[in-house]
């Protein structure tokens, strides 16, 4: 289900669903679940995509997140491919770390990154107060603030190493609100990534990697 209103979502989507195909990839997770209904351009919808590709294509999605409420939407909204998901109520690292199946593609979308806490501290207009952050750079504002940055980039990098034994060399890493001023919250999973020998193969609002 690659649908155009994924917005800034759409190109790496298909980028990593086409991949995924290509290497016979079928075992997906997604850390953070579809939340609510019709966040095509705001939380995003993977739980869909991922769960229709997944009951397509023979594959499976397991869909972890620590709110019940967000796993009983999630099951409500994806209710036609239920076959294929796994719905997990329990903490992404935990989760991880005891997973003991292989990963072809890991999507790490859990624990909110803070923009809106980010934006609230220089203006009142979002657009415009986005644009200065930019300018600002990301290393001032996590020199400056990364006491409110800073929970959810160690818990995606906390995932990123929980990770990375149950990938293999063909595995693909997608990575949500990446790109957002202060790093968004691949800043600290990229350079797991990165030591690991994965290189990045699109960076965009979503960041993609895999293994050269």
């Amino acid at each position: 289900m690659i649908d155009e209103r994924l917005g800034v979502r759409l190109s790496t989507m298909r980028q990593t669903i086409d991949l995924l195909e290509e290497r016979g990839g079928t075992q997906i997770v997604e850390t953070g679940t579809t939340r609510s209904q019709n966040e095509w351009g705001g939380d995003g919808m993977s739980s869909l995509v991922f769960g229709s590709w997944a009951s397509e294509h023979g594959g499976h999605l397991w869909t972890v997140d620590a709110d019940p409420g967000n796993l009983e939407n999630c099951r409500t909204l994806t209710r036609e491919w239920a076959e294929s998901i796994t719905y997990v109520h329990d903490d992404s690292v935990n989760f991880l770390a005891g997973f003991s199946d292989r990963i072809d593609l890991l999507y790490l979308d859990s624990f909110d990154y803070p923009l809106i806490d980010l934006v609230r501290l220089y203006g009142d207009d979002f657009d415009e107060t986005c644009a200065i952050l930019r300018n600002l750079g990301d290393e001032y504002l996590v020199e400056h603030h990364n006491d409110i940055l800073a929970d959810s980039q160690r818990h995606a990098e906390r995932e990123m190493k929980a990770a990375l034994p149950l990938l293999h060399p063909r595995s693909l890493v997608l990575i949500d609100d990446a790109n957002l001023p202060g790093g968004g919250k691949a800043r600290l999973a990229r350079k797991v990534l990165r030591i690991a020998g994965y290189e990045c193969l699109a960076d965009e609002y979503q960041t993609l990697w895999s293994k050269p």
